[in-house]
């Protein structure tokens, strides 16, 4: 399987996978997943190491967009803010980069072979212009909890810019404050 991704994922200039630092075994997992894959760990925000008060204090956040903005009617919780916030760290890395492209991947990434060769597919596509490509995940038919969680993180993240961009794409949609 790995040398069907590392075809499918070389016209990236730089891949980084999003973590934490209190989750080496996801960095684990992901090494080998990655095997022969350059990629660099991108640590993000932690949800440990911030409370939503801190956030508004500091203008990171608004509390009252938030409640505005809630998704399927519940209010962004404070991982859901860390990844939004990771993402935007990388965006502003990438953007002070010489980089063309970039992907992004989480450290919770789940990928079975069948759908390498539909990345491969995906990937060979682009028109030579692109800004933005977004590899969805595998959606059940009838969500458990805890998937119903992951979907909502993943409706947040997209939100945010969760996904593969060109620099110009960061600075076209990014250029605005948090």
């Amino acid at each position: 399987m790995n040398r069907e991704l590392q075809r499918a994922l070389e016209p990236f200039d730089k891949i980084y996978v999003l973590t934490l630092r209190r989750t080496p075994h996801r960095q684990e997992l992901m090494q080998r997943l990655l095997d022969g894959i350059t990629f660099e760990f991108f640590y993000g925000a932690d949800k440990n190491d911030f409370t939503l008060e801190d956030l508004e204090r500091q203008g990171v956040i608004d509390g009252a967009l938030i409640v505005k903005h809630q998704l399927q009617g519940r209010t962004l919780m404070a991982g859901m803010i860390g990844c939004s916030i990771s993402h935007r760290m990388m965006y502003e890395r990438i953007a002070a980069s010489a980089c063309k492209s970039v992907l992004i991947l989480e450290d919770d990434l789940n990928l079975e072979a069948g759908n390498v060769a539909r990345c491969v597919d995906a990937i060979s596509e682009l028109p030579r212009d692109w800004e933005l490509l977004y590899l969805d995940y595998i959606k059940p038919a009838e969500p458990s909890l805890k998937q119903r969680a992951v979907q909502l993180k993943h409706a947040a993240q997209s939100l945010a810019g969760a996904f593969p961009l060109s620099v110009k794409a960061i600075f076209n949609r990014f250029a605005a404050p948090y």
